[in-house]
């Protein structure tokens, strides 16, 4: 079980780093029925800082983290979509 102590801990943490992490509680899977906390980022420019400067030592964790900073659709992120159809005449 995490302790809320710590989960804050991490939070100031962050915070000195710039990055903006939520705390929040959910039930346990422990026999006490205790609650423990979370921490979190759903921000892509807080999880870019958090990648950039201090990031994962598991491969799969970074993977994934890598994995949920890459646009969806990444002509859009460029602003080709937008480009493509002012040229077409879509506008």
């Amino acid at each position: 079980m995490i302790s809320e102590q710590l989960v804050r801990g991490v939070q100031a943490l962050l915070g000195r780093f710039g990055i903006f992490a939520r705390v929040a509680a959910r039930p346990s899977v422990a026999p006490t029925g205790t609650t423990c906390g979370e921490s979190g980022s759903r921000n892509a420019g807080d999880r870019r800082a958090f990648a950039d400067e201090i990031g994962f030592l598991d491969p799969v964790k970074a993977a994934k983290l890598e994995q949920s900073l890459r646009p969806a659709w990444p002509c859009c992120a460029a602003g080709q979509a937008a480009a493509d159809r002012r040229d077409r005449g879509a506008w």
